[in-house]
């Protein structure tokens, strides 16, 4: 059975003096015997000002099944 990974990519800001990051979820990795085997993503990443493209792979958090209001 494949692990699966989100595949996020973080942007930059300044918040009350502070630089934090967001973090936006594009997509899932998929793992097969302790290795990334493919990549589907839901949504295009924007290049930082360097033109650029960064994305990190997580452990997928698990899913709550409440909706948020």
């Amino acid at each position: 059975m494949a692990i699966i990974h989100d595949v996020v990519q973080g942007s930059k800001y300044e918040k009350d003096g502070e630089e934090k990051t967001r973090w936006r979820n594009l997509g899932v990795a998929f793992e097969k015997e302790g290795k990334i085997s493919s990549v589907k993503l839901e949504a295009l990443p924007i290049p930082d000002k360097n033109g650029e493209v960064w994305l990190n792979i997580f452990e997928q958090k698990k899913k709550s099944d409440e909706v948020p209001f």
